[in-house]
């Protein structure tokens, strides 16, 4: 891992009590400062971040197979087996289960599997075949599978979708990963979709960007 460097760096070092801080000026007053670190086997995929009112996590993915969640200051949390390297961005996101909420996650990986984890303990919820592998992230929107619209005050996510390098877009939904429809593209997937108010917008290989209608 690597920090982000531009064409203008000023190196510095304070101390916080006792403690160093080694940090990096970016254009002028931002500061980067080094406050945790977590060893991890190559992390492959941008970090994903979620907080709550009481606490706070962060979730990577490896080329060693495994999603990591580690607490802001670095602590491990749990850790879970996709079987494979991933690559794309763990996607967070709150689930309805009719009696209440529950935090989870999204990702894929090079096992070509779109995995549902609980965000709390790493539990596998459920699990599709869709011929990712990994380079997709997957992405959410609270639309309706039915009506393709966004349930005033509804925080909870509903419709999963993510694209394959067969070309297929595909939809789940978010609480019990039933399938909810495909469509194919003439070309392969290898972007993220962005959802917004019942639509899809996605990138594909043969140099058009779609935008599709979840009905």
């Amino acid at each position: 891992m690597s920090l982000p460097t531009s064409a203008r760096e000023d190196t510095d070092s304070t101390v916080v009590g006792d403690t160093p801080l080694h940090s990096l000026t970016v254009f002028g007053p931002l500061v980067f400062t080094r406050c945790s670190e977590y060893a991890a086997e190559h992390p492959s995929s941008r970090p994903s971040c979620r907080r709550t009112h009481t606490a706070g996590a962060v979730y990577f993915g490896c080329v060693d197979g495994l999603l990591y969640a580690v607490a802001p200051e670095g602590a491990p949390l749990w850790t879970f087996d996709a079987a494979g390297p991933i690559f794309s961005a763990p996607c967070a996101f709150t689930a309805s289960l009719g009696a209440g909420l529950e935090r989870r996650l999204l990702v894929t990986s090079q096992s070509g599997r779109l995995l549902c984890v609980e965000a709390v303990h790493g539990a596998l919820r459920w699990e599709q075949p869709a011929e990712v592998h990994g380079h997709s992230a997957p992405a959410v929107d609270r639309a309706s599978a039915q009506h393709g619209v966004v349930a005033a005050g509804d925080v909870a996510a509903r419709v999963a979708v993510v694209g394959g390098v067969d070309g297929r877009l595909h939809a789940f939904d978010c609480a019990s990963g039933a399938p909810l429809g495909t469509t194919q593209l003439p070309g392969a997937v290898f972007s993220s979709a962005a959802l917004c108010t019942g639509r899809v917008v996605v990138g594909c290989r043969d140099d058009f960007l779609y935008c599709l209608a979840l009905r």
